[in-house]
């Protein structure tokens, strides 16, 4: 039933050795993808499919930069998903354990990521030489960003630049809708601040 996207199986083993990934997508973002990839499950609906992958990229461009040694598992059924996934780059070293539900229009999300560095020079993420360290978890009950609901808690941070280096111990920010009304709280080690009301 591959032409069904509800009733559609496949169990597909694939090996990609200098797939012009930016090419096939038509986005010149993407360059060159080198991985291995598994991917067993029915239908193509993300509101109906039942699906688990695992994945091995040795190497794949993005944006200019060559990322390396990336694995990711994960998992999608019953209108629920989880990804687990690990990078050991020369200039991304860490992991992420994320997990929702997408019965809405915006997914509800746990994010879990420890992050050993994030050099975004080289990622061409910044300008100016930056390097990262720190733990970031969320919770997010809504991600919609007219009606943010969650948390988001960012720990043992520390920022590096060509001149400063900066450790944060703990980063909060809080997000209700709840009665009507919207509030944004954020909460550091050196300020704080917070936005009640009605507001986009």
């Amino acid at each position: 039933n591959i032409t069904d996207k509800n009733k559609a199986q496949y169990n597909l083993d694939l090996h990609a050795r200098s797939l012009q990934l930016g090419k096939l997508m038509q986005n010149p973002q993407l360059g060159i993808l080198n991985g291995d990839f598994k991917v067993k499950g029915k239908g193509y609906d993300p509101k109906t499919a039942s699906a688990n992958f695992v994945a091995s990229i040795s190497t794949v461009t993005l944006n200019n930069y060559t990322y390396s040694n990336i694995d990711a598992t994960g998992s999608i059924g019953n209108k629920l998903f989880k990804v687990n996934a690990t990078a050991h780059d020369p200039n991304l070293e860490g992991s992420i354990i994320a997990s929702g539900e997408f019965a809405d229009k915006f997914p509800s999300i746990h994010v879990n990521a420890p992050i050993d560095s994030i050099k975004t020079l080289p990622l061409h993420f910044t300008p100016n030489k930056v390097v990262y360290h720190g733990h970031i978890e969320g919770d997010f009950a809504n991600t919609n960003p007219d009606d943010l609901a969650g948390n988001l808690l960012v720990t043992h941070s520390i920022l590096v630049t060509d001149s400063q280096r900066i450790t944060i111990d703990t980063l909060k920010v809080l997000a209700d809708n709840s009665n009507g009304m919207h509030s944004l709280t954020l909460q550091s080690d050196f300020f704080s601040a917070t936005i009640r009301g009605q507001y986009k």
